[in-house]
C-alpha cells in the first residue's frame, strides 16, 4: 500500500486561513471552531439543512498586514531603505482600503519596504502584490529566505543569488504574483519554518506604490473525517480567484465513504479562495463534520519487500462493555494504521525522518495518511505517531522500520 502523508504544524491549509464564511447559520452547540481544530471528535455543523450549504476560505495568511492599512510600518513590516531614499505609509493612490505604501528612489539610495513572514519548509506557496507608478519607473519585489540568504529567482521554480522575482512599470495598479515553494527542511537547517523576507523597492530617482500584498498555500488533497454527508450528497470542492464573484470553478467532486473519505487532486489549487459546497439539502440532518482537512500531501517511498510486509489497519470502536449490555461510546470506529517501512536509500529515510518524524514533532501535532491505491481507497486516518520511532540497519545502507498511526478518536455520543 502506498501512501499520501499531510504532517505536521499548519499542514491544514484550512486552519491558516485568513477568514472562513459559512453559508448560513452554525449551531451554537457546534461552532465553526471545531472544522478545523485537529480533534475529529470535537464537531462543526450548520444549524438547519439547506441546499448548497457551504464554508467559503480565504487561504491569505491571517494577521500580515499586506493590506499597508493602520499601524506602518506593521508589525511584521520594516523600513529598510538606504541612502536619501525613503518608505512612507500613503493615501495618495491605493488599490483597496485607505492606504498604501510609497518607496521613493532618492539621490544615494532606494526605498525599501520589508515585510516578515514565517512560513513552512518545503510548501508551496502563492504571491500577489498590487504595484503602480505615476511616471516611468519600475515597481521591484525581491523574497529572500532569512535562513539561508537566498532569493527567489524569476519564474518562481529556484533560489539564488540577488534578482527581482516580479517587476511592473505601469500607471495603474497592475497584479504582480509568483508561485513558490519554500527551500525543504535540511536546507533551512532541520527546521519546520523560514523566515522570508518581501522587499518593495524602486531604483534611485524614482517612487512607487505597492498595496494588497498576500500569500497563500496550494492545496493537493482534501479530507472529511467524522460526518453525516449523504452518500448523494458528495461535497463539491470550488475555487475562486475574487471571492466567487464572476469567478467560480468546480475543481473535484468528492465521493462519501463513512466514517471519512479524501480526494486527492488531479492538479493543486494555486487560487486564493476555496468552497466546500454540499449541493444537496442533506437528508441525515445539517452537514456535520469532526475535521475538515485540506493540505499538500507527501509519497514517501516505503519499498514494500517479502521480509518487511504489509500495512496493518486496526479498527476498535470504543464501547462499555458489561455482562448485561454494550453501550457504544462514539458513532464510528477509531482506525489506526502499523506501516512497516523497507528504506532503500539514505535520501528514503532522511524523507521519514524529516517530513513525517521531525515535523510530527513526537506527538505533538496530527498527522494524516491515506493510501495512494485502489484496494484502499476510501482510507483515511488522522492520529498521531505512536511510540519511539526506531530504526533497523541493514545491507547497503538500507532501513527498516515501522511507522505506527494511532487515529484519532470520533466524537463521543451523548445520550
Amino acid at each position: 500500500m502506498g501512501m499520501l502523508a499531510c504532517v505536521g504544524r499548519d499542514a491544514n491549509v484550512f486552519a491558516t486561513a485568513s477568514v472562513v464564511t459559512p453559508s448560513t447559520a452554525m449551531n451554537t452547540l457546534f461552532p465553526i471552531g471545531g472544522l478545523t481544530d485537529g480533534v475529529p471528535g470535537v464537531e462543526a455543523a450548520f444549524n438547519a439543512a439547506a441546499a448548497g450549504q457551504n464554508w467559503t476560505f480565504d487561504l491569505a495568511l491571517s494577521g500580515l498586514n499586506g493590506g499597508m492599512e493602520g499601524t506602518w510600518p506593521a508589525s511584521n513590516g520594516a523600513n529598510v531603505s538606504t541612502g536619501t531614499g525613503a518608505a512612507v505609509q500613503s493615501a495618495t493612490f491605493v488599490k483597496l482600503g485607505a492606504a498604501s505604501t510609497r518607496c521613493t528612489g532618492g539621490a544615494s539610495g532606494v526605498g525599501r519596504y520589508r515585510l516578515k513572514y514565517s512560513l513552512r519548509t518545503g510548501f508551496r506557496y502563492r504571491l500577489s502584490v498590487w504595484g503602480r507608478n505615476t511616471t516611468t519607473a519600475t515597481c521591484k519585489v525581491q523574497i529572500i529566505n532569512a535562513e539561508t540568504g537566498r532569493y527567489l529567482q524569476v519564474g518562481g521554480a529556484s533560489w539564488g543569488a540577488a534578482v527581482d522575482c516580479v517587476t511592473t512599470a505601469t500607471t495603474t495598479f497592475v497584479e504582480m504574483t509568483v508561485g513558490f515553494t519554500v527551500e525543504s527542511w535540511a536546507t533551512c537547517g532541520n527546521k519546520d519554518r523560514a523566515e522570508i523576507w518581501v522587499e518593495m523597492y524602486c531604483s534611485q530617482n524614482e517612487f512607487v506604490y505597492f498595496d494588497e500584498l498576500q500569500i497563500w498555500p496550494e492545496l493537493d488533497l482534501v479530507a472529511v473525517l467524522g460526518h453525516n454527508i449523504d452518500v448523494a450528497n458528495g461535497p463539491q470542492i470550488r475555487t475562486s480567484t475574487d471571492n466567487f464573484g464572476a469567478v467560480d470553478t468546480l475543481a473535484a467532486t468528492m465521493t462519501p465513504q463513512r466514517p471519512a473519505f479524501f480526494s486527492k487532486l488531479v492538479s493543486s489549487i494555486t487560487r486564493r479562495y476555496v468552497r466546500i459546497t454540499f449541493p444537496l439539502a442533506n437528508v441525515a440532518g445539517a452537514p456535520k463534520l469532526g475535521e475538515l482537512f485540506g493540505g499538500q500531501y507527501l509519497a514517501p517511498a516505503r519499498g514494500v519487500s517479502a521480509v518487511v510486509g504489509e500495512a496493518v489497519v486496526s479498527i476498535d470502536r470504543p464501547q462499555i462493555v458489561s455482562d448485561f449490555q454494550t453501550f457504544s461510546l462514539a458513532d464510528f470506529a477509531r482506525t489506526s494504521l502499523a506501516l512497516p517501512m523497507h528504506l532503500l536509500t539514505s535520501a528514503n529515510h532522511k524523507e521519514l525522518r524529516d517530513e513525517i518524524v521531525g515535523r510530527s514533532a513526537g506527538s505533538l501535532y496530527p498527522v494524516v495518511i491515506a493510501p495512494d491505491d485502489v484496494l484502499e481507497g476510501d482510507l483515511v486516518v488522522m492520529g498521531r505517531l505512536g511510540g519511539a520511532q526506531a530504526y533497523k540497519r541493514m545491507p547497503v545502507d538500507q532501513r527498516e522500520t515501522s511507522l505506527v498511526i494511532e487515529g484519532l478518536p470520533y466524537a463521543t455520543v451523548v445520550s
